[in-house]
């Protein structure tokens, strides 16, 4: 079962070394992936992660960051152990103007506490 919370630190992690904590296009490199993952669909991640790091320009940092994501995913990437869980967590005491990106709740949409692959629990 994939940690959706983790999950998403890692993708950060890997978007941070690629593209610099302060880009603009970082919501947009990680959404799909985000996406993809709470659809079960690990292996997707992992073949977009593998890509990046063929990237030549692809810099040994960053090929790292990436192979670290990647590596945290692998596990997950069968069928039967794609299985994603998703918990809300409230964050009182930080402001939502000053949480960074991995401490904003994600709220599943059918509203509910928690969700298994996108459906209600």
């Amino acid at each position: 079962m994939l940690d959706i919370l983790h999950a998403t630190e890692y993708l950060w992690d890997a978007v941070n070394a690629l593209l610099g904590e302060t880009h603009p296009e970082r919501i947009a490199w990680i959404r799909p992936k985000l996406e993809l993952l709470l659809q079960g669909k690990t292996m997707d991640v992992i073949v977009a992660l593998g890509q990046a790091t063929a990237d030549p320009a692809c810099a040994k940092a960053q090929r790292k960051a990436l192979l670290r994501t990647s590596g945290y995913y692998r596990p997950y990437e069968s069928s039967d152990q794609s299985e994603v869980w998703l918990t809300v967590i409230v964050l009182p005491s930080i402001p939502s103007s000053q949480r960074t990106p991995s401490q904003t709740p994600i709220a599943p949409p059918s509203g509910s506490l928690a969700t298994r692959a996108g459906k209600s629990i």
